[in-house]
């Protein structure tokens, strides 16, 4: 089949409802299984998902110190107690939603915490299926599209790991439908909390803000900023003056001023490869091609896409040296500029989505080169 037949096919605006419906039904279920899969690999143990540090290990060492899931597991289990066992409290404490929502649901009892943090995350995923599906529909392309999301490498992670990118990125998925649909405030109420979950979910209404200020709507840019990024300002506010926040958590979170040149610090080179090939090179090409469509079409909804891709592109290029040293980290950035990317070219450049499919689609397969992840 042709590029432009399989285009064609890709972007037909004929779907329904329905059919929205089914997509996220579809994706549910493959990740149950893949859940399943995991929980029968491991005792049926849920806490597989949460990567916890090894409690034979030196404190002073730094590799194979289990992953972020650990701090969202400890927080639920102890929302208000010791610090004990968080890096860095403050940042960590940041991102209080998912584990106070997981607090809340698991009615106190620590049993169900591990459980509550995985149903957590599929309830989070059919919501980024469900409002990218809507949003690529809206734009003439197929919902079944938000199928490369969530079966891309990037997002598998954050599933596997129990991590707070499904929820953030539901949240602001979701705000962004209602943006559209000219709900602010419901919107912003979603923005705000999806900000609170992760701070990446800002970014989506700053960008919206943005393009709303460009276009001359201050009420509304003001409105959409302020009353989206407020919430986190105040929570983090409390967190300075709960705890001390080190000169050194400072330096690490200083961006790199030249862009992309944080990708010295991968220094494994099959790390460098899989970042350079799923998040560096989508980056460069729709960067420039998105600028293009800015310049172009500044009043129009494929200009605001645009800038929403260039908003990530921007926050990936600048991101500070420890996230760089860290390819999952890199990878975790790329979902929201594939998601952005995908609703972009369903709306601008239609013919380009096959491509982007086709490269993102294979990276799911390195799951089974990672031990124990299955």
């Amino acid at each position: 089949m042709s590029i432009k037949l399989l285009a064609k096919g890709l972007t037909s605006n004929s779907l329904s409802k329905k059919e929205i419906f089914s997509v996220c039904i579809f994706a549910i279920l493959l990740l149950a299984l893949f859940d399943l899969r995991v929980l029968s690999s491991h005792t049926w143990n849920p806490h597989a998902f949460i990567l916890e540090r090894p409690k034979d290990i030196p404190a002073t060492q730094t590799w194979g110190v289990g992953y972020d899931g650990q701090f969202t597991y400890s927080l639920a289990t102890n929302p208000w107690g010791s610090v004990e066992g968080l890096d860095q409290p403050a940042f960590r404490y940041q991102r209080i939603l998912f584990p106070l929502l997981t607090r809340i649901l698991s009615l106190n009892n620590s049993l169900l915490v591990p459980w509550i943090m995985v149903l957590i995350n599929l309830a989070a995923t059919a919501l980024v299926c469900g409002a990218l599906a809507y949003l690529l529909k809206q734009r003439g392309a197929s919902p079944w599209l938000s199928v490369t999301v969530i079966f891309s490498l990037g997002y598998l992670l954050t599933v596997r790991m129990d991590l707070n990118e499904p929820l953030a990125l539901g949240l602001a998925l979701l705000g962004w439908v209602l943006y559209e649909k000219d709900k602010l405030t419901l919107a912003i109420i979603l923005f705000a909390l999806s900000g609170l979950t992760k701070e990446v979910g800002l970014l989506f209404p700053l960008s919206l803000s943005l393009w709303e200020a460009l276009n001359k709507n201050g009420r509304r840019s003001l409105a959409l900023g302020l009353g989206s990024v407020a919430p986190y300002i105040i929570w983090y506010g409390i967190l300075f003056n709960w705890f001390d926040v080190s000169q050194l958590q400072a330096d690490q979170s200083r961006p790199i001023l030249i862009p992309f040149w944080g990708i010295k610090y991968l220094k494994n080179p099959y790390s460098q490869l899989v970042v350079g090939l799923w998040v560096l090179i989508p980056a460069l090409i729709a960067g420039l091609l998105s600028a293009l469509d800015l310049w172009g079409e500044k009043n129009t909804r494929p200009g605001r896409d645009a800038l929403l891709v260039l908003s990530h592109i921007g926050l990936i290029a600048v991101l500070p040296w420890p996230t760089w040293e860290d390819p999952i980290a890199i990878l975790r950035m790329g979902i929201g500029l594939q998601i952005t990317i995908l609703v972009w070219l369903a709306g601008a450049r239609p013919r380009l989505i096959p491509y982007a499919v086709a490269l993102w689609i294979p990276s799911a397969l390195l799951l089974l080169f990672i031990p124990n992840i299955l």
